[in-house]
């Protein structure tokens, strides 16, 4: 049986007096698409904004996984309207959302690691055990952050060769993610193109792509095919 990715219950949002949303219930499982149906106005949108913790409920509660609430859980959230730093290009774009993603970040990191032989396999098991650990837990990432601070100093004093290899190989790793993800969406070819530039078709594929770079468990789409082609609509769903 699939793991349950996230459960709703009993949800209800109010705006002023108005009620959006009344006594919701859900239950989504892991590698599920899920579509949500309904009129304009009737809370399709406040429903994906309160998963992500845009908006408080009123009454009921939302969980992830094993975690407790959505403060604990990285989240993938495509706007209607897509939102971009428009004033750098399309490769920085999804580059920020990788590096600012702990858990796709660190787990490249850690695999950098391994594969420049910077750290042996126990250690590898280690720190994957602790990041995982650390993903609902504030102590515990600081606790890996200051391991991986240790080890990147002991490098570059002992061994400053591995040092500069395990950086390269690190920014070879994230490079050829970004590759993949852009060439999965047709939008390899504009990756040196500033935002400002893209047609509307284009940005929200970026938009998408800066969701699937962070290899979240959970992404919200908010009408994010709109503006797509058949071809990519349906790339973009196999994912």
């Amino acid at each position: 049986m699939s793991k349950t990715i996230l459960k709703i219950e009993d949800l209800n949002v109010s705006y002023s007096k108005k009620v959006v949303l009344k006594e919701v219930n859900a239950q989504i499982y892991e590698g599920e698409l899920v579509s949500i149906l309904g009129p304009s106005g009737c809370g399709k949108t406040t429903l994906l904004n309160t998963i992500a913790g845009f908006i408080k409920p009123k009454i009921g509660s939302i969980r992830f996984s094993d975690f407790s609430d959505n403060n604990d859980i990285e989240l993938g959230f495509v706007f209607q309207n897509s939102i971009l730093y428009d004033e750098i290009s399309v490769y920085k774009n999804i580059y920020l959302s990788l590096i600012n993603s702990f858990n796709q970040y660190y787990s490249t990191y850690l695999d950098s690691y391994l594969q420049t032989n910077s750290i042996d396999q126990k250690k590898y098991d280690e720190l994957k055990l602790l990041l995982k650990e650390s993903l609902n837990n504030q102590k515990v990432k600081k606790h890996f952050r200051l391991k991986l601070f240790l080890i990147n100093f002991a490098l570059f004093f002992k061994k400053n060769k591995t040092y500069f290899q395990f950086f390269k190989t690190l920014n070879s790793a994230i490079k050829n993610r970004i590759f993949d993800v852009a060439t999965r969406l047709n939008i390899k070819d504009i990756l040196s193109m500033k935002a400002a530039n893209l047609s509307g078709g284009q940005r929200q594929r970026v938009a998408i792509a800066k969701s699937l770079i962070k290899d979240v468990k959970l992404i919200l789409l908010d009408e994010p095919f709109a503006s797509l082609d058949a071809k990519i609509k349906e790339s973009s769903r196999d994912w």
